[in-house]
C-alpha cells in the first residue's frame, strides 16, 4: 500500500478519521472508522501484507476502528501525506 493509495480510499469511501490520543503509543494519532461493508476493501489494499501480529482494531458504534500510526510505519506511509490537520 502506497500513501497515495491509501489517501485515494479515504477520500473515494468517505471514510471518517480524527486525531485522536493513542494511550497505547502515548502520543496524538490518526483513528480510523471503517464500516464493516467496507472493511474486505480495505484490508485489500494490504494485499496480503502484514505484520505477523497482525494490527490492532476495535469495534465501536458498529465501525472497525483502527489507530493508523502501526499501519502507516508498517507501510513507510507518512501519516500527514494522508491525513490533514484541518478535519
Amino acid at each position: 500500500m502506497t500513501a497515495l493509495e491509501l489517501y485515494q480510499y479515504i477520500q473515494e469511501n468517505n471514510i471518517d478519521w480524527a486525531y485522536r490520543y493513542n494511550p497505547e503509543s502515548k502520543e496524538d494519532d490518526v483513528m480510523v472508522w471503517i464500516n464493516p461493508c467496507e472493511i474486505e476493501f480495505f484490508v485489500e489494499m494490504f494485499d496480503s501484507q502484514t505484520p505477523e501480529y497482525g494490527f490492532e482494531m476495535t469495534f465501536v458504534n458498529g465501525n472497525f476502528a483502527f489507530f493508523m500510526s502501526d499501519i502507516c510505519e508498517f507501510f513507510e506511509i507518512d501519516m500527514k501525506q494522508v491525513f490533514k490537520h484541518n478535519q
